[in-house]
């Protein structure tokens, strides 16, 4: 499977899941800058940008972050599909796991994101804390609590 629709995959799974907890979401194009989801409050006309981050490794928890940029979305949504075992030739697909979710505030992002030790200045974030893990993980209501849904 390429890398562009392994992503663009994640992407609507993860709409779909904001879209059955109840929060309007729509698609921005395709390499909009900065988001790749827009959830809103049409009532209160209030909206939040998503940018999902994919990652398909069994047990990997790091995940890179957009390049610098001006445009920082409200949210990182991280998607831990766990389709991939191993590397290399010995790479093999289980699609039996049920993709983890992870939903990160950009202020909480800003404050434990990581360096790559290189030229390019990109950034990633672990999520190697387990705790960490399970307070973030699946919480839509952050998002419907700030669209005040």
């Amino acid at each position: 499977m390429g890398h562009s629709n392994f992503s663009i995959g994640a992407e609507f799974y993860v709409m779909s899941k904001l879209l059955l907890n109840n929060i309007p979401t729509f698609k921005s194009y395709t390499n909009q800058e900065g988001f790749d989801l827009i959830c809103i409050n049409s009532v209160s006309n209030i909206s939040v940008t998503i940018q999902v981050k994919s990652n398909s490794s069994i047990n990997d928890y790091s995940f890179w972050l957009n390049k610098r940029t001006n445009i920082k979305p409200d949210f990182y949504i991280f998607l831990n599909t766990k389709i991939v075992h191993g590397k290399g030739k010995a790479k093999s697909f289980v699609f039996t796991n049920e993709p983890e979710i992870f939903i990160f505030p950009i202020r909480i992002i800003k404050r434990n994101r990581r360096h790559r030790v290189d030229n390019k200045k990109n950034h990633y974030f672990l999520l190697s804390d387990k705790n960490y893990r399970k307070k973030y993980q699946n919480n839509f209501d952050q998002i419907k609590d700030v669209l005040g849904l």
